[in-house]
C-alpha cells in the first residue's frame, strides 16, 4: 500500500471530553455527537486521541479550546471505510517508525456519507 503525505503546520484549540475505548473503538460512540453539542456546533470536524484500551479524548476545535496541538506535523488524509485505518496505520507505521503522537480527525459524518466516501485525516510526528 502506497500512501501519500502531505507536511501540514497544525495550531488548533480543542474542547475535549473523555472516551474510553477498546482495541481504538469508543466504547461510547455518542461522545462524538456530545461534545459537538456541548459546545453548540452542528456537523463538524471531531477529533479524536484513542487507545488500545483505556481512556482517549474527542474534541472539536473552538476558539476558546483549552487543549492546544501545535506544531509540524505529517498527515494522510485516508478516504473510504472505517475497518481499513488499522491497515492505513499498519503501513504509517511502516513508513515512519518514528512516529509516536497520533490524532484522528473525521471530516464528516458516516450517518451522512457512504462507508466508501468517509474522510479521515490522521495527523502525526515524531518528538
Amino acid at each position: 500500500m502506497k500512501l501519500e503525505y502531505k507536511k501540514e503546520k497544525i495550531s488548533v484549540a480543542l474542547n475535549t471530553r473523555p472516551c474510553w475505548f477498546l482495541s481504538f473503538i469508543p466504547v461510547t460512540p455518542k461522545a462524538y455527537d456530545k461534545v459537538r453539542e456541548e459546545n453548540g456546533l452542528g456537523k463538524v470536524a471531531v477529533w479524536e486521541s484513542s487507545k488500545m484500551f483505556g481512556k482517549g479524548w474527542v474534541g472539536v476545535d473552538i476558539e476558546s479550546g483549552d487543549f492546544k496541538i501545535e506544531g509540524d506535523f505529517t498527515t494522510y488524509t485516508h478516504k473510504g471505510e472505517y475497518k481499513k485505518l488499522r491497515e492505513v496505520y499498519q503501513q504509517i507505521m511502516k513508513d515512519h517508525p518514528e512516529a509516536n503522537e497520533y490524532y484522528n480527525v473525521y471530516l464528516n459524518d458516516p450517518r451522512d456519507v457512504k462507508e466508501q466516501e468517509q474522510l479521515t485525516k490522521i495527523i502525526f510526528r515524531q518528538r
